[in-house]
């Protein structure tokens, strides 16, 4: 990932396997994605960019055939994350262990 040329995290998009869709409660037929997403600048947090990388992606995997949600897992404590992806369309949909949440974002 890139913000004024220079880069800053990263982001990125997978089939979501189908252990990883058991251990979610999800069955292993669905067409879930996962992502994954980090912006390593501490200066840019806070500031949008996060919002804009996720909800692109998002319209890029709407656009792709047979994917029906996506999922993420935060940690329960990072309040900024659940946030940003709150807005992008997620909701919390399951408490997972280690003191994360399942975050589920479906294709409308």
């Amino acid at each position: 990932m890139e913000y004024k040329d220079k880069p800053i995290g990263y982001i990125q998009y997978y089939r979501t396997p189908k252990d990883q869709l058991e251990m979610y409660g999800y069955s292993v037929e669905e067409s879930i994605y996962g992502i994954d997403q980090f912006i390593g600048e501490t200066e840019l947090w806070g500031k949008g960019i996060g919002t804009q990388m996720i909800s692109g992606l998002l319209g890029c995997l709407s656009s792709k055939n047979g994917v029906s949600k996506v999922v993420l897992d935060v940690k329960s404590t990072n309040l900024q994350a659940i946030k940003c992806y709150e807005k992008c369309g997620f909701r919390i949909v399951k408490s997972l262990e280690d003191d994360h949440f399942l975050m589920e974002w479906m294709i409308s």
